[in-house]
């Protein structure tokens, strides 16, 4: 386990685990979290020992709480259209070549709703709640952020959320599909520990292929990296771990992937 600030990280069994430790603030993310976030994320992509990532918050009562408020000042901002991303760390784990799982408990709002969409999935348990605030903090999101929103929920739904900012109780948050499933407090960490193992377990290269792909047949036609996607698609059809597989099938015995 590594503790950087209000950052906890630690690998076992093939996860990276990425912890928001700001509990007083039922871990609201600030500049400094932030900064250490793009650096632990870093760290895991270079560790071949890392072949998913959980992120989840410390303690008992929220995943996060989004932006640290009281850092926003009380002067209106400027915003640059040039360097206007999602926010969050968002841009970060959109081009992080791991399996990133948001484990969601308690409250998940605002930044927080953000930073899960950023993830690949989103597991929750029977307690967490969700809300985009925006409407009473005279703020606005990044169209990059909508825009997500609007992928997993649809407009109606996202118009729903952005508009009233209302709170949304897990089994809502599944039906419109803002989160993938909702599962028992008591059950989310075992629940989220053997869904990352069975990920862990599965050919890496075939894996980061796979998240290239849905990230790239969500853009229009004409923005599709095809070139790039071409390369990925041969490193992995190329790759010893194509040919255990393969030998592994034929054998009836469980293929060991090596990601190369």
């Amino acid at each position: 386990m590594y503790v950087s600030g209000q950052l906890i990280t630690e690998v076992a069994d093939g996860i990276g685990w990425l912890i928001f430790d700001n509990q007083e603030k039922r871990n609201a993310i600030g500049r400094a979290m932030l900064a250490e976030f793009s650096s632990a994320l870093a760290a895991f992509a270079d560790d071949d020992a890392v072949r998913v990532v959980v992120l989840r918050g410390a303690g008992e009562r929220a995943f996060t709480a989004g932006a640290d408020i009281s850092e926003l000042g009380d002067q209106p901002i400027k915003v640059s259209g040039s360097n206007y991303d999602e926010g969050f760390g968002v841009r970060e784990l959109r081009e992080f070549p791991k399996p990133i799982i948001a484990m969601i408990h308690g409250f998940c709002m605002g930044g927080g709703v953000v930073m899960a969409m950023g993830a690949d999935m989103r597991i929750g348990s029977d307690d967490s709640v969700y809300c985009i605030p925006v409407a009473r903090l005279g703020v606005c999101y990044p169209i990059a952020a909508i825009d997500r929103l609007n992928q997993l929920v649809g407009p109606a739904h996202a118009s729903d959320l952005l508009f009233t900012a209302r709170h949304v109780d897990a089994a809502e948050a599944a039906r419109i599909g803002l989160i993938n499933r909702v599962v028992p407090k008591a059950d989310l960490d075992s629940h989220v520990r053997a869904l990352a193992k069975q990920i862990a377990g599965n050919a890496p290269l075939t894996v980061r292929a796979s998240k290239v792909a849905v990230g790239e047949v969500a853009r229009a036609r004409s923005e599709r990296d095809e070139a790039m996607w071409t390369d990925t698609m041969n490193a992995c059809m190329g790759s010893d771990d194509f040919i255990e597989g393969r030998r592994a099938f034929m054998e009836k015995r469980p293929p060991v992937f090596r990601g190369r």
